[in-house]
């Protein structure tokens, strides 16, 4: 089940990762824990992903591009490879300045 976040250009966010099942209700987690955490970006021009020292959150960046990224989370859990998404949106955000522009020069 993906997800959606939206972040303008100048935002980040704290991703955190947990069990589900096939119809994304809550797990207790097992006494396994999860495996080896791999956090990526479909597009780091949109956003990078940082992962934390234990792997079980990570840290969602804005780069300065306009669009949409998909983030992945990829453990293994019990012996068995699970994958998560997350779709990330960056937008414009607020204005903060007025930029003036000016057609090629003319004769008059």
């Amino acid at each position: 089940m993906a997800d959606r976040l939206v972040l303008t250009d100048t935002q980040q966010a704290r991703l955190a990762i947990a069990e589900v099942d096939r119809r994304g209700n809550p797990v207790t987690p097992g006494d396994e824990g999860f495996g080896t955490i791999t956090w990526t970006t479909s597009d780091p021009s949109v956003v990078t992903v940082t992962s934390s020292a234990d792997g079980a959150s990570a840290t969602v960046v804005a780069a300065g591009s306009l669009g949409t990224a998909q983030i992945s989370a990829s453990a293994d859990v019990g012996g068995q490879p699970l994958t998560g998404t997350l779709d990330v949106q960056v937008v414009a955000g607020a204005a903060a300045s007025i930029k003036i522009t000016a057609d090629a020069p003319q004769e008059q």
